[in-house]
């Protein structure tokens, strides 16, 4: 058995100690791979996917060769804020051999911290750790933290970068601005939730290349659709025409054949022969009926025979 060289509350099997944890953290892999996570961090040249401790990093450092940073972090000091932090529970960068190398650095003319005073750092109302700043120097001791810090105490490593970039929290609407916080007097301020609705900002001139697109995506939907909508109603108007067009073609033709007599080759004292006819009574009709005809033009073959024997040829 040995301690754990991340968190020496901790114990392992040799020879790992500690090298196996903390467990896979999924969730980062799957934060650091999402395209717009790789665009920001400006990490577009590597293809390969984000890789913990990746071993040919090391190996390029060539830390055997390397000269210590306490050569290099003068020189960054005149140039660049930076934050040394550590966790009170790790081993192998403790926060002791940290204070001891603070302690025994120069920049800006000065060893050491010189007379800044240390102050107490709070995170939801509880002791966080201590914070001391000077010279563009930042260091942060964090109580009940290991070598992985944010695994253990994520809203306090939190709090500790915003307060290391100079964040405006009073600009923090959600998130960690429901967590109070203080270094010293220095409190966040206070989230106050508002029960009435935020203002509605006004439209900044101008528009991206990519509302640009956008509008006139919309303008040529909107057109095609009144086009479609024109050519709809423009071809029933043209079917109700044609049918109305010829319904006034065929009234005209049919008034004719109603006006024409089915009687015309009747003449007018024929008809009034036999409507009388028809208004007789029956007997009398059936008398008219077998009257004798006024002349007998007689049979087809004695008319014949008489007009051969008559003839004087």
């Amino acid at each position: 058995m040995c301690l754990n060289i991340y968190d020496v509350r901790f114990e392992d099997l040799r020879p790992a100690c500690g090298l196996n944890w903390p467990p896979d953290i999924h969730n980062i892999t799957i934060y650091l791979d999402r395209p717009e996570v790789v665009q920001a961090m400006h990490a577009e040249r590597k293809s390969e996917a984000w890789i913990e401790c990746r071993r040919p990093l090391h190996a390029a450092f060539d830390e055997s060769r390397s000269n210590s940073s306490i050569t290099l972090i003068p020189k960054l000091l005149q140039r660049v804020p930076i934050l040394i932090f550590a966790g009170d529970q790790d081993l192998i960068c403790n926060y002791m051999g940290l204070e001891a190398m603070i302690q025994s650095l120069t920049w800006g003319g000065v060893t050491g911290f010189g007379t800044v005073e240390t102050q107490s750092w709070s995170v939801n109302n509880t002791p966080a750790g201590t914070w001391v700043s000077n010279r563009n120097l930042t260091y942060a001791k964090l109580f009940n933290a290991s070598h992985m810090a944010p695994f253990d105490v994520p809203h306090v490593t939190h709090d500790m970068i915003l307060r290391f970039m100079g964040a405006n929290f009073s600009a923090i609407t959600d998130g960690s601005a429901r967590i109070p916080s203080s270094v010293g007097t220095d409190s966040k301020p206070l989230f106050v939730e508002s029960s009435h609705p935020r203002p509605t900002l006004t439209p900044v001139p101008g528009k991206t290349p990519q509302q640009d697109h956008a509008m006139w995506e919309a303008y040529y939907n909107a057109g095609s659709a009144a086009l479609v909508l024109v050519l709809i109603v423009v071809a029933i108007g043209t079917f109700v025409w044609c049918r109305i067009r010829r319904r006034r073609k065929l009234i005209p033709l049919l008034e004719a054949e109603e006006s024409i007599p089915l009687t015309t080759s009747m003449g007018d004292g024929q008809r009034d022969d036999e409507e009388s006819f028809r208004q007789r009574k029956g007997k009398e009709r059936a008398v008219e009926a077998t009257k004798p005809p006024i002349f007998d033009v007689g049979d087809d073959d004695d008319d014949d025979d008489n007009f051969k024997s008559n003839d004087p040829r």
